[in-house]
């Protein structure tokens, strides 16, 4: 994987010194996957609830992944500042089928005032040629029915509706 200049804007393999700020734009996703999915489901809010300790955690995961010879974590830095980030890894589905492996797509974020550039798709051509090199050929995500948005540009990426996530609280 190489480093990529577009437009300004610099597509690279995440560091462990990025992880600080890599935290700092999840919380920004996380409020903005808030804003989008709990303007429309309210009644969800107490499913959405985090740990205190969600951003420590979190972190771990991201030096988890960048570590991780079967995971990536790409960051985009624009005038030397991080304003996107995105976590692929590689993941097992029940041994009963042929191709049981996929690299799921965990986390993709640009900063509201970053988009419309192409970073999404940079990041989304840096982690297909991942998965490529890695052998894998079944990618997966998951995204909030509520994030049309997000899932429009999935579409547009060749991802398909495959499976719906049920849930009940008791």
């Amino acid at each position: 994987m190489g480093i990529f200049l577009f437009i300004g804007m610099l597509i690279r393999k995440a560091k462990l010194k990025d992880i600080p700020c890599i935290v700092k734009l999840w919380r920004e996703f996380m409020k903005d996957h808030d804003a989008i999915y709990l303007a429309k489901r309210p009644e969800r809010k107490p499913r959405m609830r985090r740990r205190e300790e969600a951003p420590e955690l979190f972190g771990k995961f991201v030096k988890k992944n960048i570590h991780s010879k079967n995971g990536v974590v790409l960051v985009v830095e624009e005038d030397d500042a991080l304003v996107g980030y995105a976590i692929m890894y590689l993941k097992k589905d029940p041994p009963v089928y042929v191709e049981n492996t996929n690299a799921y797509i965990s986390d993709l974020f640009v900063k509201r005032e970053h988009r419309g550039k192409k970073a999404s798709s940079m990041m989304k051509d840096e982690m297909f040629a991942w998965a490529e090199r890695k052998g894998e050929r079944n990618l997966s995500l998951h995204a909030f029915m509520a994030n049309e948005h997000a899932r429009r540009i999935y579409r547009k990426w060749g991802f398909e509706d495959v499976t719906v996530d049920m849930r009940k609280r008791l």
